[in-house]
This record gives structure tokens, C-alpha cells and sequence, in this order.
């Protein structure tokens, strides 16, 4: 049986690197919208110099994905 988690080959450096470019962040503002992470720490992760356990790549993933959500959302104009 095969787990999804498994066969996914994309890094948490790739995925970082995805979800910034896809709401428009520098590593700095996505950096700025997790409480406590440092944007060295933030580099390290999109270079693969450093992972952290899966578990917090999930929420870290998450929330990245949650904020960078509102920040759109509060800055999309009007139609």
C-alpha cells in the first residue's frame, strides 16, 4: 500500500518557493508572517541546507498557505 506522503517528490524547499511565488512574497514577508521564524531559518529551508521534522513542515506549509490567503484577500481591489 502506498502512502501519498511517500511518493511525493517535491522538497518543503520547493513547496516554500511555490507558495511565495504564487501570492507574490519575498522570503522576507512570507519570513514575517510566522510568528518566531527567522528568515535565515526560512532560507535554509528553500536551499536545502535544513529540514525541520515533517509534522512541523506540515503546519509550517499550512499556515503559510492561511496568511498568505488573507493578505490577497485584503489587498485584491474591489470588482
Amino acid at each position: 500500500m502506498t502512502n501519498a506522503a511517500t511518493t511525493t517528490t517535491e522538497t518543503l524547499g520547493q513547496t516554500l518557493i511555490a507558495i511565495r511565488r504564487k501570492h507574490g512574497l519575498s522570503q522576507s514577508q512570507c519570513a514575517r508572517l510566522i510568528p518566531g521564524l527567522p528568515l535565515r531559518m526560512l532560507q535554509k529551508y528553500e536551499q536545502h541546507v535544513s529540514e525541520p521534522p515533517v509534522w512541523v513542515q506540515l503546519l509550517l506549509i499550512d499556515a503559510l498557505i492561511k496568511k498568505a490567503k488573507k493578505i490577497k484577500l485584503s489587498v485584491d481591489p474591489i470588482p
